[in-house]
């Protein structure tokens, strides 16, 4: 079991994942004392990741965690 938590900010607007659909988020990873140690918004060109979910291009968890 992986000791990474997700917590949803916003939830999107659109119909409910499946594996197969391509998923377009934008993130931010902190660890436990807040300290933010990834941002799309703060990254390179500011755009939000686009994968298709199941299909292991991201970290698991995302995955797991938006289907």
């Amino acid at each position: 079991m992986s000791r990474i938590g997700i917590n949803f900010d916003k939830k999107g607007s659109g119909p409910q994942c499946s594996v197969g659909d391509w998923t377009t988020v934008h993130w931010v990873g902190r660890l436990k004392d807040g300290r933010v140690v990834t941002d799309s918004k703060m990254e390179g060109d500011q755009r939000p990741k686009t994968f298709t979910l199941g299909d292991h291009q991201v970290f698991k968890c995302w995955d797991l965690a938006l289907t």
